[in-house]
This record gives structure tokens, C-alpha cells and sequence, in this order.
């Protein structure tokens, strides 16, 4: 899937990890608001309709914005997009891989989602490549709207993007129709 991705898209985003670090404190902690940002982006997926999967991948970053000697591992590049892997979140946390997921399980039970939302973020794939290892978060359409915190939101290139009441009432009927189809 990486090797086919160009960047982030329309049905690619991409979390670098699930652990901040700041390396001026030295602060290290799990970010349960990107775990709320995980959740938003997932119902924006399931809310653009289209015959094709979505995914999140963890491990994963679109650009070199961030300081490589800071990851503490060394990143590879796939064209545009480099490979981190989830080795430096574990190191921070200091948890074994069974641990982290069981982490991010417990943030995600604070989200306010569907039950069909709620299985998709929950089953995550892991690859390893090249040493590396990313998560992967698969997202479809349940056949209806799907709300974060009470608003709709789609996907929009790399965007989400809040739908108003005619896109809401205008994406009831496409994903009704591409369930259909």
C-alpha cells in the first residue's frame, strides 16, 4: 500500500506515532487528542463515499518535518514518505506492543462512536518493513452517516472538512446509493 501512496490522500493519512515528545523537556506522553484526531479522520473516511478502503497507518510520515535525531530510530523513505515505525513509541512508553495497543484501546473507549465505527479503529493490522514496524487502521462506509462529536465530517483531498445540513442530507443519499450499487 505505501509503495502505491504518493502522500497523504484522499484515502491515506498518515500519524507519525501515538507518543508526543518534546526534546527540549525531555517530556515524553501519550497523546490521547490525537487519538480524538485518529476518530475524526475515521469518520471523515467513512463519510466520503467510494468503493475503495482508507487507511491510517501509525509509523508513518508524509513529510521530513520532524527532527530524525529526535525519533530515535532512523527513518526510510518510500518516495515522499518515510518510514518510522512504531519502535520509537514503544521505547518512549517504555511498553511492550501488547501494552501500547491496549494504551490506545483505552483512549479510544472515551470516543463517541458507532458500534461499526468502533470495530473498524479497533482492528488494527501491523507490517513490518524493512525493520519497520506501521500500523494500519482499515476504514469503509457503514451505509450512513457517521458524526464526531455530534458534527458530520468528509474527506476532502487531504482536508476534513464539516458537512452543513444540504451535504449532510446529499451524502445520506450517495452512501446510500454506492451501498446499493
Amino acid at each position: 500500500m505505501l509503495e502505491d501512496s504518493s502522500g497523504e490522500t484522499e484515502r491515506f493519512e498518515f500519524k507519525l506515532g501515538l507518543y508526543s515528545f518534546n526534546p527540549q523537556t525531555q517530556k515524553k506522553a501519550f497523546n490521547t487528542k490525537l487519538v480524538s484526531n485518529i476518530t475524526k479522520k475515521a469518520t471523515s473516511f467513512a463519510n466520503t463515499p467510494s468503493h475503495k478502503s482508507s487507511y491510517i497507518m501509525i509509523g508513518v510520515a508524509d513529510s521530513d518535518s520532524y527532527n530524525a535525531s529526535d525519533l530515535g530510530t532512523e527513518p526510510f523513505k518510500i518516495g515522499p514518505i518515510s518510514i518510522v515505525g512504531i519502535k520509537r513509541d514503544l521505547t518512549l512508553s517504555g511498553k511492550s506492543i501488547d501494552e501500547y495497543y491496549q494504551h490506545y484501546f483505552s483512549a479510544l473507549s472515551q470516543e463517541s462512536v458507532s458500534e461499526e465505527m468502533m470495530t473498524m479503529l479497533k482492528d488494527i493490522k501491523s507490517y513490518t518493513y524493512n525493520g519497520a514496524t506501521v500500523l494500519s487502521i482499515k476504514m469503509d462506509n457503514t451505509g450512513k452517516p457517521e458524526p464526531y462529536n455530534g458534527k458530520y465530517y468528509r474527506r476532502e483531498g487531504t482536508n476534513t472538512v464539516e458537512l452543513n445540513v444540504p451535504d449532510l442530507i446529499c451524502l445520506t443519499q450517495n452512501l446510500q446509493k454506492h451501498m446499493d450499487d
